[in-house]
Order: C-alpha cells, then sequence, then structure tokens
C-alpha cells in the first residue's frame, strides 16, 4: 500500500510507506515479501523545507560516523566516532576516529539516532558545538554543516 501512513505498535506514523515487492508462483499463493518507507523525519524535512523555501533543502552532513554507545572511565556516556570523512566538517573541527562525542548542542547524546536528531536543528552552513572525549580529556569543537555536494567535491 504505496503512499500510506507506517505505524508502529502504539500507533505513531514512522514513516510512509513507499513501496512492496511481493511474489507469486504459478502453483502457490503470492508471498509477502519486502516493503520500504521514508522514515516520517526525513518527511518532515521535506515539508518543512517546500515550506520555507519552496524547494528542497539537502540535509546536510557531519563528515563523521559513529557507532554504539561508550561508557568512560568516569561514568559518562557518548558515542564512539569510527570515521571521520576528509575535508568534511568533522574533520575540520579535529574530531579524529576513536574519539567519543559526549554532547552536541548541549546535550548529552548516547547513541546515533541522539547525534541525528540534534543535526536536525540546524542548517547547511551552522555549527553544531560538541564535547568529545579523548584521551582522558574533554575537548570543545565546532562542527561545521556542509551540504552532501560539498562531500562529494
Amino acid at each position: 500500500w504505496s503512499g500510506r501512513p507506517l505505524i508502529d505498535a502504539y500507533g505513531q506514523v514512522v514513516g510512509i510507506n513507499t513501496i512492496k515487492m511481493v511474489a507469486s508462483y504459478a502453483d502457490e499463493a503470492a508471498v509477502e515479501g519486502l516493503g520500504f518507507a521514508i522514515p516520517s523525519s526525513t518527511v518532515a524535512h521535506i515539508v518543512n523545507s517546500l515550506i520555507a523555501t519552496g524547494e528542497v533543502e539537502p540535509q546536510p552532513v557531519l563528515g563523521i560516523t559513529v557507532m554504539g554507545m561508550v561508557t568512560l572511565p568516569d561514568g559518562n556516556t557518548g558515542v564512539q566516532v569510527i570515521e571521520v570523512t576528509e575535508g568534511l566538517g568533522g574533520d575540520l573541527a579535529g574530531v579524529q576516529a576513536g574519539d567519543v562525542i559526549v554532547s552536541a548542542d548541549g546535550e548529552s547524546v548516547s547513541t546515533n539516532s541522539d547525534v541525528l536528531r540534534i543535526r536536525r536543528r540546524y542548517t547547511t552552513g551552522e555549527e553544531i558545538p560538541m564535547v568529545i572525549y579523548r584521551d582522558g580529556e574533554y575537548l570543545e569543537v565546532s562542527v561545521l554543516l556542509m551540504a552532501p555536494v560539498d562531500a562529494a567535491a
């Protein structure tokens, strides 16, 4: 059912269904296959961008890849940076693979989703203040959000 909402167990809209794949065999009934959906956060970005500017603005990138929650020796938590893309905001701010992002925009982060949620508050060209943990020290950095086309350049 493409175009209809995808809901979770609580009845909340979490996406918009876009395509459904099914398989049918000559001597058997059709089998449900895979369904694909656009996340509701992406839909909200597109709609808000269209309302504000009349066009879809690309979602900015940080230029870092994070993975899972890490608990630090002092009990604080954060997400570990596993990759930094050369020439993008994270790299320009001095973020390195192995760093742990403890907070962004003044909020503690402990999941990848926390970082994405905070990133969505900002637009291309703005900087997100972050606190990272490296080698027993906390460092403050500002990561410039860049357009995906900057990432390809």
